[in-house]
């Protein structure tokens, strides 16, 4: 289920070349391994880790070990396992975190590459780090969003997927972050939702700093598995030729308590099959119909499925497609308001200069997030208030500092994720 990260780089500075040459051993590029570790100092352990404990990875490179110190705490964030080491990928720092109710913070690391059984630096010629299922889960009294921070360095890139609109990126300082906002859950620690992943790359570094981290919205006090996987990627853009991925349209219509979705192909990429899958109210998607694409003589695939949920709230359709080398990619997402479901909703008027009403009814008095965010799945606007049970009429400002064009705005509440697309004059 992982997709092969590319880990080659030319180097056309010269000056930068011959700057490792002479500052430390400049290393080919094999996969990083994170798999094997021994505690090197700490008054805490694997299962217990506490501030300052250490932790050496062995032969991460060929001659090459991992220094990895637990640096800090904010939030009341901590960690509950240093490393999942023996599951998911070699190739990944697997920490699990605790994430008190109602509290946002993280786990800082700091990573220093030094040669095999010393610690003695050692510059490496490139360092990527992919953050994966950078995700979410609605619990109990409200979401979690997960998000994780990276330090950047001289000659430091990002990669990520421009088309998405489930994670938030952003840059402060020399830090880099991307936080969840889709509140989607993708089970599995795995690389085929880069919707949910970004990657930094730092270059000529031997140390670099990373944050894993939380925001628990929810009154539940949960362990989350994080994956900071040391490989890079090749992301979907919004620079890609039209069909790149083999998808023409992928379209749905609600008809009563139906939710009617067709697709078309085109057979510039082919896949073996196509799977509709659900989510509901920001949950794991789920598989509900697969089906074979057949293609016609002009090389087009129609395809056509008409589900019945018994669901309430917001519910979510995507295609996952698989290709005949059993690569899958994820189709949009399509997004429908189901009957039952425990609030109205309705933001009027949807073509604004500065200001909006929310409409909700809600079935208790609680506490709601209202999110603006762009076709690129940046968040522009986002503001907290309370609804009281019964009907509630909420004004939204602040719109007026937004550049003209499409948004989407969307409420965060009693569980249940509501959008509708906004046009700012």
């Amino acid at each position: 289920m992982k997709t092969n990260g590319i880990l080659s780089r030319l180097f056309r500075n010269t000056s930068l070349l011959a700057l490792l040459l002479i500052s430390g051993e400049l290393i080919a590029q094999p996969d990083y391994d994170f798999s094997n570790y021994v505690q090197e100092s700490g008054t805490g352990n694997a299962a217990a880790p506490e501030k300052g404990d250490v932790y050496r990875y062995l032969n991460t490179r060929p001659g090459v070990d991992a220094l990895v110190e637990v640096t800090d705490f904010q939030g009341g964030v901590t960690l509950n396992t240093f490393d999942a080491s023996s599951t998911g990928f070699v190739e990944a720092f697997q920490p699990f975190i605790n994430c008190p109710a109602h509290s946002k913070g993280y786990v800082e690391f700091k990573i220093t590459f030094v040669a095999a059984g010393t610690s003695n630096p050692i510059v490496m010629g490139e360092v990527p780090v992919t953050p994966i299922d950078v995700d979410g889960y609605p619990y109990s009294g409200g979401m979690l969003y997960e998000y994780d921070e990276l330090d950047l360095g001289p000659g430091a890139y990002v990669s990520y997927n421009t088309t998405g609109y489930e994670i938030q990126i952003g840059q402060y300082g020399d830090w880099f972050t991307g936080e969840n906002i889709g509140g989607i859950t993708y089970q599995n620690i795995d690389t085929m939702a880069q919707q949910a992943m970004f990657t930094v790359i730092n270059s000529g570094i031997s140390t670099l700093t990373l944050r894993v981290g939380a925001d628990n919205q929810s009154d539940q006090n949960v362990v989350r598995y994080r994956s900071d996987y040391f490989k890079k990627f090749i992301f979907s853009s919004g620079l890609l030729p039209a069909y790149a991925d083999g998808l023409v349209s992928f379209k749905g219509v609600k008809k009563g308590n139906d939710v009617a979705m067709n697709w078309e192909l085109t057979n510039l990429k082919q896949y073996r099959s196509i799977v509709v899958e659900r989510s509901n109210n920001g949950g794991a998607f789920e598989a509900i119909t697969e089906q074979t694409p057949s293609y016609n003589n002009t090389g087009r695939s129609m395809g056509n499925y008409t589900d019945h949920p018994t669901l309430k709230g917001t519910v979510l359709y995507r295609l996952k497609m698989v290709s005949n080398e059993g690569m899958a990619l994820y189709s949009n997402i399509l997004m429908f308001k189901m009957s039952g479901q425990t609030g109205d909703f309705k933001v009027f008027p949807t073509v604004v200069n500065d200001v909006t009403t929310l409409q909700l009814h809600s079935a208790a008095k609680q506490n709601i997030v209202v999110r603006m965010t762009d076709y690129n799945g940046r968040t522009v606007l986002s503001k907290q208030y309370t609804a009281q049970n019964g009907d509630n009429s909420i004004s939204i400002d602040g719109m007026g500092r937004l550049a003209r064009g499409n948004y989407i705005i969307s409420v965060y509440a009693d569980n249940e994720v509501h959008s509708q697309k906004m046009i700012k004059l």
